[in-house]
């Protein structure tokens, strides 16, 4: 027993289980048995080394407590043996040895007595016990008036204080505030690290998997399972979600995160997935490196692989560095109706705190129940598929984590996983030269702004504002004083007479809004505003009233907020879709954004590409001094042969949210291709106006702003006109988002509606209704009301969804 603190030998507890209270005095009477045995403990046997903290854990009434008090001698066993070598101390339920009249300080010395300590030595100690439960200005009121969590803190004060060798605790922690408890796992650490023995009986598994070398899992008094505190966690857990569900069950599975160099353990998962490495009943050969997981089916997982920012295979992660987890799955039998979701959390290896969680079941704020099925990233399985989760940092700190992770359908509210592999994967992460205090580091994008700049600019926009505050008061003002009182719309302004799309087509009268005529090519489907507004009009609009403000006073302070109402022009997952498939995280680039007003885009394309050198092309001048003063980004305002006299070249070139306002847009596309190195991006984003929006406009479609909207493309005339770009490869024209067409913009209101320009009292462009519908006009906006969002699904599918992307290569 040298080295042992607690040996336990062929350990037997039972009790005498009366039917009655009378039965014991029948029994003693007539000698007749009148009672049944309950065994408690059966037969248990094992080791506590000196200075390990060992756990133990099960279900109501595996024996838990049963096992601790016969340890501390508080009971006696009907057979076996403990031995015990050392001073122990022992909280056992809570405020066992308490006398509920004494005041707390009274118990402190009735308690110091009872564990063996001598009237001096209590009364050196009173004051820190007293310091350490925090219950000074209670410790003289009877300890009948404690709560239970006082009367905890004051049992682990005092059992703690002994200096004990063997420290003896079980559930004494549960009834505690989060702060106290932190100050006794500090107190248990720091006993353990003297050389002293502990016994912990706790349901918490975190607690444990925390503070203990071992865990022993007691079930209806025997040791079912007993070995390294995470693997014995994470085996009851699974059970007790296996045990809450009778339709579910419990195998073991050898998979792990490899890395790219590890062939020949990727070629046993792969095998494994195949079924190759299976048993006659179909399950797969455990090995000793399987580890249990919890199934329900039909959806299993096959294996997992973590990416790093080289898309290498890897079980290691870098600080801030982009990484890509692949969960590879297979359906057995009928594929669920519901989509597929994914549950992951990450936890610290050291003390399994939680870190990162992932639910994609949950509803979002943003979402409701109406939206919650039309999320992209839900959907639904297939035969055999991959989840791919891509993100953009790793935010965690140098260490050791587990990854936890599971399948389930996506039904708000659900936890009926497929399968669930609880603290399943180890990996760690590098701090790339940064170490890092923290468990999670805020990257925030920083500017070092100049004061002086920033009050010029505010001066300038006051002026402005207030020497132009009522010289347009709504978008329709202006553009008729720039349009047809300065600008002589029609006669005017030039005229196409092919379809500058397709080139293929005369183009023929479609709709008029606004006053503006709108043709249509007959060929390609393209649409424009003809005649088109010449440079000189469309320099006016967009340096105008209402861009100006729209910048100055409505987008700027979204984008400063950063998160809330960020006026981006799509959807930010479109955004980023569009950035992962251009930009690659291992290799830098320089990436020209063009025509991107304040640089909502330019300034994702820097915060997810922070290694990307990022320039902002833009012509508008409030849109120039905000962009570089306020928000810090690197403006151009020089045109395409500018910059290409200046030596600048680029890997991408962006246009979002541009070209449909570009009456000639593929002498545009030419002249920005021409900054594109040999194999880089020329991609821009359009609303898509589809076959249903050119057919039913009729002045009212919302994808028709004339004369800022001047060319309107379908996915045909899109890549008509692509056709014909010179150097460049069409990779593909994509469609996302929502449904382009709808049915509220058909209603022929279009010159009942126009929109307020901002102003520094009201900052919002609002909808201004200047012409009342007629009673049956609101009747029929109503009906169709009700009906657009339930036929928004199908006009995605059949006629086409709103945000419409081009991807060209440079030859």
């Amino acid at each position: 027993m040298t080295d042992i603190a607690i040996r336990v030998t062929d350990l037997v507890k039972d009790f005498d289980i009366y039917g009655r209270p009378s039965d014991l005095a029948l029994e003693l009477i007539t000698g007749r048995k009148r009672h049944t045995k309950f065994r408690a403990l059966d037969g248990l046997n094992f080791d506590v080394p000196r200075g390990e903290v060992l756990g133990i854990i099960g279900s109501n009434g595996a024996g838990k407590s049963t096992l601790l008090k016969i340890v501390t001698g508080v009971l006696e066993p009907s057979s076996g043996s403990v031995e015990i070598s050392g001073k122990v101390s022992a909280i056992l339920e809570l405020g066992i040895g308490f006398n509920p009249e004494y005041s707390g300080r009274d118990n402190i010395k009735l308690s110091g007595l009872l564990y063996g300590m001598s009237a001096a030595e209590i009364e050196q100690k009173t004051d820190s016990i007293i310091d350490f439960s925090g219950l000074a200005e209670f410790i003289d009121r009877p300890v009948k008036s404690y709560s239970s969590g006082m009367q905890s803190r004051l049992a682990f004060s005092v059992a703690t204080a002994v200096d004990p060798e063997i420290l003896i605790i079980d559930e004494a922690l549960a009834t505690g505030d989060s702060a106290f408890v932190q100050k006794c796992l500090r107190r248990i650490r720091q006993l353990c690290a003297g050389g002293r023995t502990v016994l912990l009986v706790s349901h918490g598994t975190g607690l444990l998997a925390q503070l203990c070398q071992r865990v022993i899992w007691l079930d209806r008094g025997k040791i079912r399972s007993m070995g390294r505190a995470i693997e014995i966690v994470q085996e009851y857990d699974l059970a007790a979600h296996q045990t809450a569900d009778a339709d579910t069950w419990i195998d073991k599975v050898e998979d792990s995160l490899p890395a790219a160099s590890d062939a020949k353990r990727m070629e046993a998962m792969q095998a494994t997935a195949r079924g190759e490495h299976r048993n006659e009943t179909g399950a797969p050969v455990a090995s000793d490196r399987a580890q249990s997981v919890f199934r329900r089916g039909p959806v299993f997982i096959e294996n997992v692989e973590l990416l790093d920012h080289k898309a290498e295979l890897t079980n290691r992660l870098v600080l801030l560095r982009p990484f890509t987890l692949k969960i590879h799955y297979r359906v057995e039998g009928d594929i669920p109706t519901a989509s597929l979701g994914l549950a992951l959390a990450i936890n610290n290896a050291n003390d399994l705190s939680p870190v990162a969680q992932v639910f994609t079941q949950n509803i979002r704020p943003y979402e409701n129940r109406d939206t919650y099925a039309l999320a992209q990233d839900r959907s639904r399985a297939h035969r055999r598929g991959t989840l791919v989760a891509k993100f953009d940092k790793a935010p965690f700190r140098k260490g050791g984590y587990f990854l936890s992770l599971g399948l389930l359908p996506n039904e708000p509210a659900t936890w009926e996983f497929y399968e669930y592999r609880h603290f399943f994967y180890p990996f760690t992460v590098d701090d790339a030269g940064m170490d890092v205090g923290a468990p999670v580091l805020l990257a925030p994008q920083l500017s070092n702004l100049d004061r002086n700049a920033i009050d010029a600019v505010e001066a300038s926009r006051a002026e402005r504002s207030s020497s132009t505050q009522g010289e347009f008061k709504t978008i329709r003002d202006e553009i008729d004083k720039v349009c047809k009182i300065d600008g002589g719309y029609p006669q005017a302004w030039p005229r196409h007479t092919k379809c500058p799309a397709c080139d293929q087509a005369a183009l023929r009268g479609a709709f008029e809004k606004y006053g503006f005529q709108h043709d249509r090519c007959g060929n390609c489907g393209f649409v424009c505003v003809n005649p088109y507004p010449p440079d000189a009009v469309l320099d006016r609009l967009y340096s105008g009233s209402y861009y100006s403000r729209i910048r100055e006073l409505f987008e700027l302070p979204r984008l400063q907020n950063d998160g809330e109402g960020t006026p981006f022009s799509a959807p930010r997952r479109t955004l980023q879709g569009i950035i992962d498939r251009v930009a690659p995280i291992d290799r830098p680039g320089a990436w020209l954004d063009v025509g991107g007003g304040l640089g909502a885009f330019a300034r994702l394309v820097g915060q997810v590409r922070p290694d990307w050198q990022v320039t902002l092309n833009e012509r508008n001048p409030a849109s120039v001094r905000i962009a570089e003063t306020l928000l810090g980004l690197k403006v151009s305002t020089d045109d395409p042969s500018a910059l290409l006299a200046a030596g600048k070249m680029f890997d991408v070139v962006s246009a979002i949210a541009v070209i449909e306002h570009i009456p000639d847009p593929l002498p545009f596309l030419m002249d920005y291709g021409r900054l594109l190195k040999p194999g880089g991006w020329l991609v821009f984003l359009v609303p898509h106006f589809t076959a249903l929006n050119a057919t039913a406009s009729k002045r009212s479609s919302a994808n028709v702003i004339p004369p800022f909207h001047t060319s309107l493309f379908s996915e045909t005339a899109m890549k008509a006109m692509l056709s014909r770009l010179p150097g460049f490869d069409l990779v593909s024209v994509e469609q996302s988002g929502m449904a382009a067409f709808n049915l509220l913009e058909h209603v022929d209101y279009g010159d009942q509606w126009d929109v307020s320009i901002p102003t520094e009292q009201d900052p919002q462009p609002r909808s201004i209704q200047i012409e009342p519908y007629r009673a049956d006009a609101a009747a029929a906006l109503a009906v169709l009301a009700d009906a657009a969002p339930k036929l928004a699904s199908y006009f995605a599918k059949h006629d086409g969804m709103l945000d419409l992307a081009a991807y060209c290569r440079r030859l």
